[in-house]
């Protein structure tokens, strides 16, 4: 799965998705120095969870960051938002996906990443701007 980014303006996807490719920890301070080199953000949001702990915590610690120094709100939005088929890699052949508003496990042998920015910024935020980790630790 790649990580995916998305600029708006007026509420409208200013370009295609910017894919982070490599190891979230490598690509997303090298891609947010450029952004924040070209753009004056008013807001940053992003998918928290469920998903991979590693990247929730380098996505939220470094985005809670730039949210602090630069003076504007973090929100957080739902990893389900960004999904076509309502799955999300937890590990091997198991899944997250959402029914009747709870997250549920499942096991899926076909599983196909298929993940997208919406063109237009009128997310659902969430109350709370914390990961979503939603497995309990073993």
């Amino acid at each position: 799965m790649a990580n995916l980014i998305g600029i708006y303006d007026d509420n409208h996807l200013l370009k295609e998705e910017i894919k982070i490719i490599n190891k979230t920890s490598e690509d997303l301070p090298k891609i947010m120095q450029e952004l924040l080199n070209k753009y004056n953000f008013s807001e940053l949001a992003y998918a928290n969870g469920p998903g991979s702990y590693m990247s929730l915590k380098i996505v939220y610690v470094f985005l809670s960051t730039i949210a602090l120094v630069k003076n504007i709100p973090l929100k957080a939005i739902s990893g389900f938002t960004f999904t076509k088929n309502n799955l999300i890699k937890a590990n091997n052949n198991l899944y997250f996906t959402l029914a009747d508003d709870k997250i549920k496990l499942i096991k899926n042998d076909n599983f196909k990443d298929e993940f997208f920015i919406p063109n237009e910024y009128n997310f659902k935020f969430l109350e709370s701007n914390l990961p979503n980790y939603f497995l309990p630790a073993i």
